[in-house]
C-alpha cells in the first residue's frame, strides 16, 4: 500500500497516516494492481478493491504481508 508518511519516516514522531485512498499491488499474480480506501474514523475498515473497481480483490487463504509504503517510493517488482 501506498501512504503518506507524516513527520520524517526513521523519526520517533513518523507514522503511516491510513485515512484517506491510494495504490496497492497484490503480489500474487502480474498486473494485480488496484486501489485502497479508509473512512476518516480509526475504526473504518480498509477496503481493497481491483483495477477495475471490483468490491475486493480474492485473497488465498493464510497469512497476508501488508507492506506500508511512502508515495514518493519507486517499487521495481521482479518475478
Amino acid at each position: 500500500m501506498y501512504v503518506n508518511y507524516v513527520e520524517r519516516i526513521g523519526t520517533e514522531a513518523s507514522y503511516a497516516n491510513l485515512q484517506g485512498s491510494g495504490p496497492r499491488l497484490l503480489c500474487r499474480r502480474p498486473g494485480d494492481e488496484g486501489t485502497w480506501s479508509r473512512g476518516p474514523s480509526k475504526s473504518d475498515v480498509i477496503q481493497y478493491k481491483t483495477a477495475k473497481r471490483e468490491k475486493r480483490p480474492l485473497m488465498t487463504p493464510g497469512q497476508t504481508w501488508v507492506e506500508l509504503l511512502d508515495v514518493g517510493v519507486t517499487l521495481t517488482v521482479t518475478r
